[in-house]
């Protein structure tokens, strides 16, 4: 009696008589002791002597069942290890499409099986390439801006928002892992007025587009594409109409939102504190970054948000503190000519650009230096063009003002940006 699954064999184990192939049938009577060999002649031979005097079979020189379960057996693994390397060398191929990202800071080298804290030293990387731009801006200056204690008290963030920072940054590396082909961008959306648009200035000029070529390459390095978009318009409050509009006018992929409309909101700080709700219902919820003075009311108005979306505050403040007690005064030095450019005119006797913050008096509380002359000559880069001369007023800024805030956005993104790096990994 055989197995059940041996029963599939039966058909390869029938002897082959030596006199053909019509010979080789074996008809089974009833009787369990006596097989007819050949239907012609009857002849009858004892169960016995039949197994005695057959030939071996081709089945019997092979092994049997055994070996037939060997050779199946065989090939179903030959088969799925040919699959498994075929589909890993397809794989291998599609991470090769993902590896090299050209970048401002060369070649930036990425692979979808990086692990954080690879992904650390290629943001590393680029930040000391960006780091030297700096220095060669800014001179013997440049380490005002890159500490990190200075970025710390320019910029105000609780625990709780800058959890919320890293956890949007870490979504979207996390992304990029598992879909390496899909093209991810990290957006930043700059809403404000004219002065937040740059206006006097080339568009390359504004803080918006510094900040972008200041933290571009770090996101490249996890794999991302930092958009900035500036949305700054002339003469036009944050509320009503562009809050109640954000999704027609801002888009709907939005990663952080900034707020900088403290020359058109003025005193109205309920503007602010819509805004700042509206920004919760959209549809991506997206980080805040209010510009303005960490004592106005705009502020404390916009900061009720906080706990249903990331807030963060780039004190201009602090910055006018920062800038007065560490870099240099153009109307103090015999030769101010000798800084580097970012630096020359920034501030004239206390200053930026010649002009101070005034409660009374000036045009949107903006009064001038009686030693800031030189400063405001020097504050727009372009002068022969009609359209932007129109704008070149006391209360817009002019490049270099633009400059060092765009700096400073960017290399507080990309600070962000490894402390979230190092949260994944732990």
């Amino acid at each position: 009696f055989y197995p059940q699954w041996q029963l599939l064999f039966i058909p390869f184990m029938q002897p082959h008589h030596r006199n053909g192939p019509e010979s080789s049938r074996i008809v089974r009577r009833r009787s369990p002791t006596r097989m007819y060999v050949n239907d012609d002649d009857r002849s009858v031979l004892s169960m016995r002597n039949f197994r005695e005097h057959r030939p071996p079979s081709l089945w019997k020189k092979l092994g049997g069942a055994h070996t037939l379960l060997m050779v199946i057996f065989g090939l179903v693994i030959g088969f799925i290890m040919g699959y498994d390397q075929i589909s890993s060398q397809a794989k291998s191929h599609e991470k090769f499409d993902a590896i090299v990202i050209d970048s401002n800071s060369g070649v930036v080298r990425y692979n979808s099986m990086t692990s954080p804290l690879e992904l650390l030293g290629l943001v590393r990387k680029t930040r000391l390439t960006m780091i030297q731009k700096i220095k060669n801006e800014y001179g013997e200056y440049a380490s005002v801006l890159m500490n990190r204690d200075n970025l710390d008290r320019i910029f105000s963030i609780s625990d709780g928002s800058k959890s919320r920072y890293y956890r949007r940054m870490i979504q979207k590396i996390l992304r990029k892992q598992l879909k390496p082909k899909e093209a991810l961008t990290f957006t930043w959306v700059t809403a404000g007025d004219v002065r937040a648009s740059g206006y006097g200035n080339d568009s390359g000029h504004s803080y918006t587009s510094i900040m972008d070529d200041t933290a571009r390459d770090a996101f490249k390095a996890v794999g991302l594409n930092l958009v900035a978009k500036n949305h700054g318009v002339y003469n036009f409050p944050s509320g009503p109409a562009l809050s109640l509009c954000m999704n027609s006018v801002y888009g709907s992929d939005i990663d952080i939102l900034a707020w900088d409309f403290s020359l058109a909101d003025g005193d109205f700080e309920y503007r602010a504190a819509l805004f700042g709700m509206r920004a919760t219902m959209h549809p991506t919820k997206p980080l805040l970054m209010m510009l303005d003075e960490s004592d106005d009311q705009r502020w404390k108005k916009f900061s009720w948000v906080e706990g249903k979306v990331g807030v963060a505050l780039f004190d201009t403040l602090r910055l006018r503190q920062l800038v007065g007690q560490r870099l240099p005064d153009s109307a103090q030095l015999k030769h101010p000519e000798q800084l580097p450019p970012a630096l020359q005119y920034l501030q004239c006797n206390g200053a930026i650009e010649g002009h101070y913050h005034c409660d009374a008096g000036g045009a949107h509380h903006v009064c001038n230096e009686e030693l800031g002359a030189i400063c405001r000559d020097n504050k727009f880069l372009v002068k022969d063009s009609c359209d932007m001369a129109k704008y070149q007023s006391d209360w817009n800024l002019g490049w270099k003002n633009h400059r060092i805030r765009g700096r400073l956005l960017g290399l507080f993104l990309i600070e962000l940006l490894q402390d979230a790096l190092l949260e994944l990994d732990e």
